[in-house]
């Protein structure tokens, strides 16, 4: 999918220079924002070695990339990943050396945001608190999660966002480019859609910026004018800081949306009682493990009896569901089945057949786990709403076995007046 970007870079209003760098590579499809820290000119070198680095790692192993054009699997788009993940790594490993080399640079460091563009997808990398903004259809979401001190504490219930924004250690980072001689890299895939905007920022802009102006300039400034919008609304609230801003929009806003793109499988995610509470950001991150396949009419999916460890979401189509020999009920677009299978392998309790062809999200059980161990929040999302789930299937098996037990004892009670007829036969004609 072609794309086009326009960025940004500024001072801000309190800060006498810019340790703020940004790269821009259209041939590759690669942008990167750092904001640099460490004072005396430091914290520039750090943010332009580091978006120096990881572009020159990208281009140099730029096959791994082509790969995934050539055959966008599972595979190959966990090699861009690592590509993306070695990249930083490699720059973080120079940039303290750099330091330890050079005891004028000591502390020196950076945040890293960067996008890559490829095909129909956008593959995401970030350390430190730049962040990562997706507009699509209409409304703006975060992508991109803060590794900062005051993150931790909303993350554990100890602020709220609104009381974090305004707290005095906002700006100190948990995690940076260069403080060590390594990092944990998150990395992110996500499909793209006609129309998306994502923005790239230093905190310089995200301090001050709300979601939903970012929403209104997407929808009402042309491309080119945003980042210089972005840069001005800082400014005009404090310019406290350096301000970095990188726009990139993918395809053309005018086409028509594909009926199973990724925008419907948000939707239907968002609308499952599993992941109902998931916000936008762990939504993107269960896509990840989330294969589309597809079945053609009268093709066998699950089989009563037999053993399996996924779930099912119907995006096209319609399946029926067969107790036996029996059909017990038919399944549209919205549906799904299988959940309680993410807990452990289980014999299926009815066979599931297509009954046109179908196109269904797969999440399996094993891929689905290992989100689980890096994300507990995610967890106990997951785990709570599966047991909201299994205690209401728990009451619903109770209301129906208390009816049962009515109609047998209605049932035994009305045999209990019978005899004084059908003991005694004398009264009826021989």
């Amino acid at each position: 999918m072609d794309h086009k970007a326009e960025g940004l870079t500024d001072v801000g209003k309190k800060r006498d220079h810019n340790e703020d760098f940004l790269i821009m590579n259209p041939d590759l499809g690669l942008y990167i924002v750092c904001d640099g820290m460490g004072g005396h000119a430091a914290g520039e070198v750090a943010s332009e070695m580091t978006a120096s680095i990881v572009s020159k790692v990208v281009q140099k192993n730029f096959s791994h990339i082509i790969d995934f054009m050539a055959e966008p699997n599972k595979t190959n788009r966990e090699r861009v990943k690592r590509l993306l993940e070695a990249a930083v790594q490699r720059a973080c490993k120079d940039v303290f050396e750099a330091q330890e080399e050079d005891p004028s640079k000591k502390g020196m460091g950076t945040t890293c945001v960067l996008a890559l563009v490829v095909e129909d997808g956008l593959f995401v990398a970030h350390v430190g608190d730049s962040r990562c903004y997706l507009y699509r259809q209409g409304q703006t979401h975060q992508i991109t999660e803060d590794h900062s001190l005051v993150n931790e504490y909303v993350k554990q219930g100890l602020m709220s966002r609104e009381e974090a924004q305004k707290h005095p250690q906002a700006n100190l980072i948990t995690r940076g480019v260069g403080l060590q001689p390594t990092v944990q890299v998150d990395t992110l895939y996500t499909e793209i859609m006609d129309g998306d905007l994502f923005l790239l920022c230093s905190d310089g802009l995200s301090e001050y910026m709300k979601d939903s102006e970012l929403t209104k300039m997407a929808q009402t400034i042309p491309l080119k004018e945003i980042p210089d919008n972005c840069i001005s609304l800082a400014n005009a609230r404090g310019g406290k800081d350096n301000i970095t801003s990188i726009v990139i929009q993918t395809g053309d806003p005018a086409v028509e949306a594909r009926a199973d793109n990724v925008a419907k499988k948000v939707d239907m995610l968002k609308k499952i009682p599993l992941f109902k509470n998931f916000d936008y950001q762990e939504i993107t991150k269960l896509l990840e493990v989330i294969e589309v396949h597809k079945w053609g009419p009268g093709q066998l999916i699950i089989e009563e009896n037999f053993l399996g460890e996924e779930m099912y979401i119907i995006l096209s189509g319609k399946v029926e569901v067969l107790k036996g020999d029996q059909k017990v009920a038919d399944l549209k677009p919205g549906h799904f089945f299988g959940e309680l299978s993410l807990i452990d392998k289980t014999p299926r309790s009815a066979t599931i057949r297509s009954v046109s062809e179908t196109k269904m999200m797969v999440l399996h059980r094993k891929p689905l786990f290992s989100v689980l161990k890096k994300e507990s929040r995610v967890a106990m999302k997951l785990f709570w709403a599966l047991l909201q789930t299994m205690s209401k299937r728990l009451r619903t098996t109770d209301e129906e076995v208390a009816r049962l037990k009515e109609m047998m004892e209605g049932a035994s009670h009305s045999e209990d007046k019978v005899p004084s007829y059908g003991t005694d036969l004398s009264f009826l004609d021989e």
